[in-house]
């Protein structure tokens, strides 16, 4: 097959194109090869782009100017920005959302993710924003392209443990109860030691599941909404997971109860590079749904990126929600969108639909450590620039997030229901 310098091939120009930047396959898209460039056409509009090195590209200082005028639009929530100047749009899509700014990938944190520090800090400020979205937008109204993919707010909830005191066990859950007695909490006196005799089999008692997951109102004109609860099953690791009985009374009734929600599977601690233990996992998810999960998220967003990608995909797996950052709430890969890694072991997309993570609740309340307007504020941001300049919206609220009485101080259902009612407003 040819190729043009620099090994570009035509498989990676379709490849960003349709799995990243959104242009549906039956839009009719030209795709020429030039000795030291690429055209894309559609319609009679052209789009020309100098070849670059797909395996090791490498930003230019010129490209660099541009996308600081471009997160300084961003940054005054100015309409998305379309660039005067000639710029690199497929280029740094690619650099962006294949994550090929990391310098050294053994630079990892105590879960073995990405650490930031493996970021250098001159690409970090570009993570505030979903610079791939505008750039898939530039790319679109160049050609003049619709998006293929529809404004989507995703509202998932990781079901981590759905019996809190079998996750406590008789030590924490006494003295539990003996701190609720010391500070005169009456009512949790009342409720609690209710929950602990009837909580599995009656989901009026199970504070772990019977808490208000949130359906937002309203919005069909604006953006699709799709809610998704992974289900934990496996528990290979003490220190970080907790098996789950199925079998409970009230996980029955809390299904029946949910019909807006969907079940994906909740991938355990380990199942990074271990593809048994995932086999081991689906096979107990369909043992009780009667179905394959289509959708996952890895325990602790412990997944290697595109390796993980290609277990899924073997495994039928049609979409990971684990795309982001544990302890910050920057835009992994810089993007919002819906894509599809490229495997460059395969030489080719893996057939996994990537959901990047918008917001998970304890990167705000553990990770970052911020109080209650400081976490509103960020999180409006957030959400704001990823649907603004973006297309989807994935929100995280662990079960035990929603009820108030986990932990003192907990605000994260408040700050839930703050989230949303700007949902429903966002113009």
């Amino acid at each position: 097959m040819y190729k043009i310098a620099q090994m570009l091939s035509y498989e990676n120009i379709a490849y960003l194109l349709h799995d990243v930047a959104g242009i549906s396959r039956g839009d009719n898209i030209g795709i020429a090869i030039k000795e030291s460039a690429f055209e894309i056409s559609h319609n009679g509009e052209v789009y020309r782009e100098d070849a670059f090195d797909f395996y090791a590209p490498i930003i230019t200082e010129t490209e660099f100017v541009s996308l600081d005028s471009l997160i300084h639009d961003i940054d005054l929530e100015y309409d998305i920005p379309l660039f005067k100047r000639r710029i690199s749009c497929l280029k740094l899509i690619h650099f962006f959302a294949n994550e090929r700014y990391i310098e050294d990938k053994a630079c990892l944190d105590e879960h073995n993710r990405i650490h930031p520090a493996a970021i250098p800090p001159r690409i970090l400020r570009y993570l505030e924003f979903p610079v791939v979205d505008v750039l898939c937008h530039q790319i679109r109204a160049l050609l003049g392209v619709a998006d293929s993919q529809k404004k989507t707010v995703f509202v998932t909830h990781d079901l981590d443990f759905i019996n809190l005191w079998r996750y406590l066990g008789i030590p924490k859950t006494a003295f539990r109860l003996l701190k609720h007695l010391c500070n005169a909490r009456w009512l949790l006196l009342k409720r609690e030691p209710a929950s602990l005799l009837w909580g599995a089999g009656d989901l009026k008692h199970n504070f772990m599941l019977n808490q208000h997951f949130p359906i937002i109102k309203s919005v069909s004109h604006k953006y699709e909404t799709k809610y998704i609860a992974f289900i934990q099953l496996g528990s290979s690791s003490k220190a970080y997971d907790s098996p789950n009985d199925l079998s409970m009374p009230s996980f029955s009734q809390f299904v029946s109860a949910n019909k807006h929600l969907e079940f994906g599977l909740h991938l355990e601690y380990n199942s990074r590079y271990n593809i048994d233990l995932v086999i081991n996992q689906i096979s107990k998810f369909n043992a009780y749904f009667k179905h394959n999960p289509r959708s996952v998220r890895f325990h602790y967003l412990n997944c290697c990126y595109p390796n993980d990608m290609e277990m899924l995909e073997t495994n039928h797996v049609k979409s990971d929600f684990s795309f982001g950052f544990a302890g910050n709430t920057l835009f992994r890969g810089a993007i919002s969108r819906p894509f599809k890694m490229w495997s460059f072991e395969k030489e080719r997309p893996l057939d996994v639909t990537i959901i990047p993570l918008t917001l998970m609740d304890v990167t705000l309340s553990e990770k970052m450590g911020l109080s209650y307007d400081e976490a509103k504020t960020l999180a409006f941001q957030k959400i704001s620039r990823a649907l603004k300049y973006g297309n989807t919206c994935n929100l995280l609220w662990h079960n035990n997030s929603l009820y108030e009485h986990f932990y003192e101080g907990n605000y994260l259902p408040r700050l839930l229901d703050d989230i949303v009612v700007l949902l429903e407003n966002l113009t």
